[in-house]
């Protein structure tokens, strides 16, 4: 019968159905979820003219470091100097792309021109956290406004004007309300790579406690300088230190300069006096570095109680080397410790330590700044922008690395003409690759080139430019130009097309 109800049949069966089901045997509990594997974190810690030499001399920080990680043997600067360099890493550019060029012209360079608007942190946000403490570049903010904050960084102590280790200014930012500045004294607590180390073992904490993945930049001022005990942590002034005198190499207080450039050429052997300050400076150093290797354990403990210490990589780094006597140059004598061509500048620290990343590990494959930016963005899942110059070396973080086309990197120096502490003497570039060192010294009249064999010469004693064959530097001149003008996928198209 159409539109009627069938009541009885229907009850009949959800019974039937009802207990069935309580004949069946009693099901297990329902297994939990297998949570997913977080998003991985990045800490960055980018030290202040911090050379290969001062790293021999700190074993806890090896041991915290190279021992539990992967040594980069041939990691070069982009540009020996500070601020240069602190973009190619924002930006994974050469100089003549991101166009910073100088130390005071990170503003020009960065933010006047919009490059500012699309850099690490901004490629990681709003993916990670973004934090920053220390020294993000000299003299910051510039002429921007006094509590100016980068775009894509999500928390920041920054250091306002010049980085100090005592009595300095932050631009601190929370999670709610505006930038402030925040003054920092002369007393104990208030030593600012200490300062930094608290910082970030506060951010870490609370970043954890969101549960949010985070990028976190720390970039303390040591060991730049130094400047007399000032720069030392007070409980680290006179401590004992592994090195007592800046290693004699051959390349140190260098016999014979004759085959150098006339900017070297010049100088006079280093006196009594010279060298007793340079010993005097390589060990405050050191203990610069103490107070360091105490904010590396700071983060790795930090890591480790907030469980993030698995899921998180590491990158320990330099923005340039410095030259103590080596090549008899110095402070007094060019007007600079750092800037110039020869590997004791552009050749840094690099080490990364971090999920599946071999440990005790090293590697000899060229590597620049301008990898970091790829490298991170590779990390954390990201796509690398058109724009940059550098690569992912995320393959060498491998038990087994893959291949390493790249035969060539190119390094750059501009003058001092913005008194940029690159000192007296030419701009330039060179050519790195692993068996030879090709230097061009521009604005000196001739043109003065170098040419370095680093197998069998690894201090740069010996300039054979003079007696290379014709088509030997011919290629290498070649190759230089290749990557003076190079952009995006034409940089990486000419460093595998380098000669060995």
């Amino acid at each position: 019968m159409r539109g009627g109800r069938v009541r009885g049949p229907v009850i009949a069966t959800l019974a039937l159905i009802v207990a069935a089901c309580a004949a069946l045997p009693a099901a297990g509990p329902v297994a939990a979820p297998v949570p997913a594997t977080p998003p991985a974190s990045i800490v960055v810690i980018m030290t202040d003219d911090l050379d290969e030499v001062t790293v021999t001399a700190m074993p806890r920080l090896r041991s915290l470091l190279h021992d539990r990680g992967t040594t980069f043997n041939a990691f070069f600067a982009a540009v020996p100097i500070c601020c240069p360099n602190r973009a190619s890493l924002m930006r994974g550019q050469y100089g003549h792309n991101h166009q910073v060029t100088g130390n005071y012209r990170w503003y020009e360079g960065l933010y006047l021109s919009g490059r500012e608007e699309d850099t690490l942190a901004t490629r990681l946000d709003p993916s990670h956290r973004v934090i920053g403490v220390g020294k993000y570049m000299n003299a910051y903010p510039g002429d921007a406004a006094p509590t100016y904050v980068p775009p894509g960084w999500n928390r920041v102590r920054f250091s306002s004007g010049e980085p100090e280790y005592l009595g300095y200014r932050l631009i601190e930012t929370s999670g709610a309300g505006p930038p402030s500045l925040v003054d920092y004294g002369s007393a104990a607590e208030h030593y600012s790579t200490d300062v930094f180390a608290q910082q970030a073992d506060h951010l870490i904490r609370e970043t954890a406690a969101d549960g949010e993945p985070f990028f976190l930049y720390v970039a303390p001022k040591a060991p730049h300088g130094p400047q007399g005990d000032a720069s030392v942590a007070p409980r680290h002034r006179g401590a004992a230190v592994t090195q007592s005198q800046r290693p004699r190499s051959l390349a140190f207080d260098e016999a014979d300069v004759s085959d150098k450039p006339s900017f070297v050429r010049g100088l006079p052997r280093l006196t009594q006096k010279a060298i007793s300050d340079l010993d005097q400076k390589h060990r405050q150093r050191q203990r610069q570095m103490l107070a360091v290797e105490d904010l590396v354990q700071t983060i790795l403990t930090a890591l480790s109680e907030t469980g993030r210490l698995e899921s998180t990589y590491l990158f320990f780094t330099s923005d340039n080397g410095v030259h103590f006597g080596e090549h008899r140059m110095t402070q007094d004598s060019i007007g600079a410790t750092k800037g110039r061509l020869y590997d004791t500048d552009i050749k840094v620290p690099l080490v990364v330590r971090g999920p599946g990343v071999p440990e005790g590990a090293t590697r000899d494959q060229l590597v620049s700044m301008i990898d970091l930016l790829p490298t991170i963005l590779d990390i954390t899942g990201h796509s690398m922008p058109d724009y940059v110059d550098g690569r992912s070396f995320r393959t060498l973080l491998q038990l087994v690395p893959e291949r390493w086309p790249r035969r060539g990197l190119l390094v750059q120096t501009w003058n001092g003409a913005d008194n940029d502490e690159s000192g007296r003497g030419p701009h330039g570039r060179a050519l790195v690759t692993a068996s030879r060192r090709y230097l061009e010294h521009h604005g000196l009249t001739p043109r003065e080139y170098e040419l370095y064999r680093s197998e069998t010469d690894p201090e740069q004693i010996e300039n054979v430019y003079a007696s290379a064959s014709r088509a030997e530097r011919e290629e290498l001149q070649r190759a230089l130009d290749a990557l003076k003008d190079c952009r995006g996928a034409s940089c990486r198209t000419a460093e595998d097309a380098a000669p060995d």
